[in-house]
């Protein structure tokens, strides 16, 4: 780095904030295990199953910065996940209620405006008991 202020900064190219196309969801109902907290209760502790929405992407996500994307569907954010594989991802909804039969489902960064998330062909339909 130069102290001499006649001279330009280097520019480094930012995080890849482009995110990838839904390729494929499987949404079911799943048992759910709460996280054990040694100093505090986890809301999630009041749930023992979600819906699980198992994701798959175009290409894997940039999970290496400070905000990661959630899942969408409709206006609800699905941020409790985790990734599987390269490009497999679960998300959990512990409130079915607020999941609407044919909202849509999207990838997007967390409180991104419904007009601005990209759109997707899926669709919410709630998971049939077996």
């Amino acid at each position: 780095m130069s102290t001499d202020a006649s001279q330009g900064e280097t520019r480094v190219p930012g995080p890849r904030l482009e995110l990838p196309k839904l390729a494929h969801i499987t949404i079911r109902r799943v048992p759910f295990e709460p996280p054990r907290h040694r100093h505090f209760t986890s809301k999630l502790s009041d749930f023992q199953e979600a819906i699980e929405f198992r994701v798959q992407t175009a290409w894997p996500l940039n999970l290496s910065t400070a905000i990661t994307p959630v899942l969408f569907v409709g206006d609800t954010m699905l941020t409790e996940g985790k990734q599987l594989d390269k490009n497999i991802y679960t998300y959990l909804a512990f409130e079915e209620d607020e999941l609407k039969p044919g909202a849509p489902i999207s990838l997007a960064y967390p409180h991104t405006p419904a007009k601005l998330r990209p759109e997707s062909r899926f669709r919410y339909e709630p998971p049939i008991d077996d």
